[in-house]
């Protein structure tokens, strides 16, 4: 089954990267790396909200302690 990053998704990807990168380059790129290897409903302390139909459907990324709106969706 292929798996489908909306546009949405890889913007909060890069926005998370970005902020992590201004402590820790190198802790940045093993995250998204990490997040792509292992895009389950849960990931550390952040939700991979998806969809699944013929494909799978990353829809958005959210930090867990965030709360989702329709707008992430």
């Amino acid at each position: 089954m292929d798996v489908i990053w909306s546009p949405l998704a890889l913007e909060k990807v890069r926005d998370i990267a970005e902020y992590i990168a201004l402590d820790n380059d190198i802790a940045a790129t093993k995250w998204v790396n990490d997040i792509f290897d292992k895009a389950e409903n849960i990931f550390g302390n952040y939700c991979i909200i998806y969809s699944v139909l013929s494909e799978v459907n990353i829809l958005t990324v959210r930090n867990c302690r965030q709360l989702l709106s329709f707008d992430d969706i």
